[in-house]
């Protein structure tokens, strides 16, 4: 038999396929699979290609845990588009896929911060939720919000004819602005570009690491914002373990806020160890009935 586990965010899409038996088929990756962001069809396609680069064509199970499902809507669509790829489908959200890998689908609080942000906490029957819904309505602590605020920051400095700070210069480097009209121009050019306004998200961290205040602000101000969301969920949930992952806790500076703020309430932290796309492969395996206690994760 072949499981199918695929991990899909704003950015990138993981898969992992094994046997019946845990014995690993293959991994594979390819481009951003948010369906907000991408399209549907653009994210399906970024699906197929994660699973093919695995080894797989068709599945006997596979789940595909994505950033894009907040919805009953958008669940059916991405079951519908991507139902040529498995005998069974499952479609859930990405921070539900790596907690369960995770906890091995017990309770917790799984922590994403990427392109996009969400928390979600499970109890064992219920889940609970906080941020995530894309980034006109959440993703508070998300690379999103955090490159968006870097960029405002920076058009007040140049729009008040002020001295430019590192925060204003990194910005401008990174979009290649050598006047406000460039920034402006850039900034409505990509107004839609989720993953490239996101991408600012390092050079406010870049900021943040030569003591720019004003970057410091915006990095300790998404972070605790994010963190009290998941100190609420984790008490909705009845958990005292925060698991984090995505790639904006690579900065020292949000990261090192994050877990100050975990810890002032009386919880543990702890980064998430498993590859994204396991818990996924687990979800894929339990729907048909496969015992997973002896399978171990791949690098």
């Amino acid at each position: 038999m072949i499981i199918l586990g695929v991990n899909g965010g704003g950015t990138g899409t993981e898969a992992i396929a094994c046997d019946e038996h845990g014995s690993l088929i293959g991994t594979g990756s390819a481009g951003g699979s948010n369906y907000y962001n991408a399209g549907l069809a653009a994210a399906a396609a970024s699906i197929r290609r994660a699973a093919r680069a695995a080894g797989v064509r068709r599945a006997d199970a596979a789940c595909f845990a994505l950033a894009s499902v907040d919805t009953k809507s958008s669940v059916r669509k991405m079951t519908s588009a991507l139902r040529s790829l498995a005998r069974s489908v499952i479609v859930d959200q990405d921070a539900f896929g790596e907690l369960y890998g995770e906890t091995g689908g017990g309770p917790g609080v799984m922590v994403v911060a990427g392109t996009g942000s969400v928390v979600l906490g499970y109890d064992g029957r219920r889940r609970y939720r906080a941020s995530g819904c894309g980034y006109l309505l959440g993703d508070d602590g998300s690379g999103y919000s955090i490159g968006r605020e870097g960029l405002r920051a920076a058009f007040r400095v140049l729009n008040a004819g002020s001295r430019k700070t590192v925060l204003t210069r990194a910005i401008m480097a990174s979009i290649s602005a050598d006047v406000l009209d460039d920034m402006v121009a850039w900034a409505y050019a990509n107004a839609h570009a989720i993953d490239k306004i996101a991408a600012l998200q390092v050079a406010v961290d870049r900021a943040c690491a030569k003591g720019d205040r004003e970057a410091e602000k915006i990095m300790d101000d998404a972070s605790t914002r994010l963190a009290g969301y998941a100190v609420g969920i984790a008490g909705r949930a009845g958990v005292r373990l925060v698991h984090v992952t995505g790639g904006v806790f690579k900065s020292d500076r949000f990261k090192r806020s994050f877990f100050s703020a975990i810890r002032a309430a009386n919880m543990r932290v702890a980064v998430a160890q498993k590859p994204k796309a396991f818990g996924a492969l687990l979800m894929a395996a339990h729907s048909i009935g496969i015992d997973t206690s002896s399978w171990s994760p791949w690098p």
